[in-house]
């Protein structure tokens, strides 16, 4: 978990209505104490807040890739907060939930699935098309960072042979480098 983050790491629009309604029921049938936990998702179409047990669900729209674990009380007082509005945006921002004009310190946990795929049985091409398309954290995230890492060093090793064997013909390392740079943007620069 994160409270670092510097730009919204999630937001939505809820409609305001429906969370004032399952606001109230749940401040009349959970009665939170101070040190309630309060969570809060993306389920679907809804975002879903939970506090003690109950948990009430908003039509919702935008990004929410992840849970808010947050004082369940602190967000029930804002969350009662009037707007004049159809719609809240609620979001995730520095550690913090935003929510009509209130803002509340919160753990962030992302639960967006990883977004580097690498092929069963993948070539040592793919491999390094994969180490292209993706930073080495997005792969460190993945599992996939030794893998890539394995593979930029076999191309190494096999870009120096291709070199040895090619040398009676004035190719050099750099050529065969220049010439498999190529071949992986062709084929990463029609994915982006």
């Amino acid at each position: 978990m994160s409270n670092d983050q510097t730009t919204a790491i999630a937001s939505v629009e809820v409609d305001r209505d429906q969370l004032a309604e399952g606001v109230r029921l749940l401040a009349r049938h959970v009665k939170p104490r101070k040190s309630a936990i309060a969570l809060v998702w993306r389920d679907g179409g809804d975002l879903v807040i939970e506090i003690g047990g109950g948990e009430i669900r908003a039509a919702a729209s935008g990004r929410w890739e992840g849970r808010a674990r947050l004082n369940g009380l602190l967000l029930l007082k804002a969350a009662r907060g009037h707007s004049t509005t159809e719609s809240l945006t609620i979001r995730v921002k520095s550690g913090r939930l935003s929510i009509s004009g209130s803002s509340i310190p919160c753990e962030w946990e992302s639960t967006a699935a990883p977004t580097v795929l690498i092929p069963i049985g993948a070539t040592l091409f793919d491999l390094l098309v994969a180490g292209g398309q993706n930073s080495d954290d997005e792969l460190e995230r993945a599992g996939h960072i030794e893998t890539v890492q394995d593979a930029r060093k076999k191309r190494k090793r096999l870009v120096r042979q291709a070199a040895k064997i090619l040398q009676p013909l004035n190719v050099t390392e750099n050529r065969i480098d220049d010439l498999v740079d190529q071949l992986l943007d062709d084929e990463i620069a029609p994915r982006r």
